[in-house]
């Protein structure tokens, strides 16, 4: 967990339209909870080794004619892609079961509706279940719940041998979007006072930002096209 920190959670252009994890609220009470600050700073170095193995259950839900729609293929290419972003840590990943969601109505899922009906039933303790349907209500195609929520990430199969996994797995262990402001309560942002993406100009990049003093700047919002103005970031504590 604490190792999974280390990294910082790619966010940049539209990505946040594809994700549909929110940030908490009391995003930075709770992570200063896990850790301190001052560890963050001294202890915990970049590219921790933590050693650790995760189990995923993949629970694939079928479609109206009872097939999968995604191929054993493509979920070893999904564990493989955790492997291979998540090596530099120390942490893997192994499947260690897929089953199939017979009821092809989930198929269409809904945040989170869907999942509070199927986590009591499918849900592995002690595991990371993946559920896959064919699409997800709205723009997201992948959410995942922070920790302290449930062991769950949903991912629509299309998206499943994507950088989205990766994505979604940096939520489920902490970390939030590169362009988040973690701090609504800080002072304003001269570079964008509605707060709605990384403060770039922060007084402490552990209070601002995504909260890690080694993510890249990242002031894009949603849809904003990086290539009309130059960028002229400002990097690091200030």
């Amino acid at each position: 967990m604490s190792g999974a920190a280390s990294f910082s959670q790619v966010g940049r252009g539209n990505m946040a339209s594809v994700c549909g994890t929110p940030l908490p609220t009391n995003y930075v009470q709770w992570r200063n909870g896990q850790i301190s600050v001052q560890n963050l700073v001294s202890t915990l170095q970049h590219d921790t080794c933590v050693n650790k193995k995760f189990s995923i259950a993949f629970h694939i839900v079928l479609d109206s004619s009872r097939q999968r729609g995604i191929t054993a293929f493509n979920l070893a290419g999904c564990v493989s892609r955790l492997n291979s972003a998540f090596a530099r840590i120390c942490v893997s990943f192994e499947s260690c079961l897929v089953d199939t969601i017979p009821n092809y109505s989930y198929n269409d899922w809904f945040q989170p509706t869907t999942d509070n009906i199927l986590s009591p039933t499918w849900d592995i303790t002690n595991t990371i279940n993946i559920y896959l349907p064919d699409s997800i209500f709205g723009p997201a195609v992948g959410y995942a719940y922070m920790p302290g929520g449930k062991n769950v990430i949903v991912i629509e199969k299309g998206a499943a041998n994507s950088n989205t996994a990766v994505h979604e797995m940096g939520h489920f262990f902490g970390l939030v979007h590169t362009f988040a402001e973690i701090n609504p309560g800080s002072p304003v942002n001269p570079v964008n006072p509605a707060g709605s993406f990384e403060y770039v100009d922060r007084l402490n990049c552990y209070l601002h930002g995504d909260g890690f003093c080694d993510t890249e700047a990242d002031p894009y919002p949603t849809g904003y096209d990086k290539f009309r103005t130059p960028c002229n970031f400002k990097y690091g504590p200030m």
